[in-house]
């Protein structure tokens, strides 16, 4: 074989290359939407995520493709829980309660979080009674020219994954000690620590509670937080990236073994 024919064919076969592996080759034809893991694995959330799901186009070969820019997704399923206003003071939570089936819902916080940011994010706060949790999760696509449908999908309940001290200690040195006081006695923002009327102390509060303030802004009661609070949800943590259920977890472990209170109140 010639130089300039090794050279074609070395570029035909990488062109082929990159073709079967970018989501479809162009004749595969639309089978179905699915809702899919939007940072990838599998659909299953931990007790205390707040999980990101997102609807993809399922293809004739296999494969699929995100959805065209136009495409409007309306979740359902699980309850919504919008934020009652900073400082409503209700007689009981607004958010839903622990029973046989899981503890899972989507939220509003528009003091907080746009619609897009909360857009299939499903928090989960207790796994039930049931054998083997799950939640049935819905998502319509309509919008424009984009064809209309539905999908289901069933979310697989976790437990809550078990909180490290030293590595709380940390991820709490680095996130959290500038507002809340380098032992979570309080400072420009409420105390955390284990004293009664901190989180860590206060037994109206969870180790996934905190997860899901942290990332809903909104308390235990269900009432909006501070406008000054972190999104954490939407913003990285001193690392570069979002804290995760495992590192809310480790900063609740490191909580529950410090005392000391602050001038601020608790939350």
């Amino acid at each position: 074989m010639t130089g300039s024919r090794l050279i074609t064919a070395f570029a035909l076969a990488s062109i082929a290359l990159v073709d079967a592996g970018c989501g479809g080759s162009s004749d595969a034809s639309f089978v179905e939407y699915r809702v899919v893991n939007a940072n990838g694995g599998t659909l299953t959330a931990n007790v205390g995520d707040a999980f990101r799901l997102e609807v993809v186009e399922g293809l004739s070969d296999g494969t699929t493709r995100a959805l065209s820019a136009e495409a409007t997704v309306t979740w359902s399923g699980p309850p919504t829980v919008t934020a009652l206003p900073e400082g409503s003071m209700p007689s009981d939570s607004i958010l839903p309660q622990s029973g046989s089936d899981p503890d899972a819902f989507w939220i509003q916080n528009p003091d907080h979080l746009t619609p897009a940011q909360v857009a299939g994010v499903l928090y989960v706060l207790d796994a039930g009674t049931a054998a083997r949790p799950s939640v049935t999760v819905s998502a319509s696509v309509s919008g424009g020219s984009t064809r209309a449908g539905n999908a289901t999908a069933s979310v697989a309940i976790a437990a809550y994954p078990t909180g490290d001290v030293t590595r709380g200690h940390s991820l709490y040195a680095a996130n959290c000690a500038s507002c809340h006081g380098t032992q979570g006695e309080g400072g420009s923002a409420p105390g955390l620590n284990n004293e009664p009327d901190h989180v860590a102390g206060d037994p109206d509060w969870t180790p996934q509670m905190l997860a899901f303030a942290a990332r809903s802004n909104m308390d235990d009661q269900g009432v909006s937080l501070d406008v000054s609070m972190p999104k954490w949800l939407v913003i990285n943590s001193a690392a570069g990236k979002p804290l995760t259920t495992q590192d809310f977890s480790d900063v609740y472990a490191f909580l529950q073994t410090q005392h000391g209170e602050g001038s601020s109140p608790s939350p």
